[in-house]
């Protein structure tokens, strides 16, 4: 069996009131945590490939979304390194309601006509916004690469020529 004496009992005692005091001055020094706010731009769907020939491969699609809910409208615009090789769609706007909804940027190849190989070209984007976390808030570039559907080589037109052989002379 075991007996505690009214001293070990009354230094236990302290122990756990200074303990709980401790506690409860910890409680009040550390602020909750807030709740985390991540403003940003979210691109999926990269890198783009596009062909310069019109048809089947010439547009490519990319993703951008908001990371969190502005508390006014956010525009996106994209723009192209090399618009003789790739263009790109209209700008993108974002509202406090559609904000979380992915919507997309269209990549269209340009026919250059030129033998130049396949392009890789940068797409960037900015962002503007009365909210100032979006205003100017760094979104990330897309890297396209238009495939070349020209060729290098000589062409031969007219009709067609004859040519005699001359008699044998002496």
């Amino acid at each position: 069996m075991l007996t505690f004496t009214n001293d070990v009992v009354r230094r236990w005692t302290s122990v756990f009131a200074a303990a709980a005091v401790f506690l409860s001055i910890l409680t009040f020094a550390v602020p909750p945590a807030a709740a985390a706010s991540h403003f940003g731009v979210s691109v999926s769907g990269s890198p783009t490939s596009v062909t310069e020939a019109s048809g089947v491969g010439n547009t490519d699609t990319y993703s951008v979304v908001l990371d969190s809910q502005p508390t006014a409208s956010v525009t996106i615009t994209a723009t192209s390194g090399d618009t003789g090789e790739v263009t790109v769609s209209i700008p993108l706007v974002f509202t406090t309601v559609n904000w979380e909804t992915p919507q997309n940027f269209t990549v269209t190849g340009v026919d250059d006509a030129l033998a130049d190989g396949d392009q890789v070209t940068t797409i960037t984007h900015a962002a503007t916004s009365p909210d100032g976390d979006y205003a100017g808030i760094g979104v990330a570039s897309v890297l396209n690469t238009t495939t070349d559907d020209d060729s290098v080589g000589v062409s031969v037109s007219g009709s067609p020529t004859s040519v005699t052989e001359a008699s044998g002379v002496g």
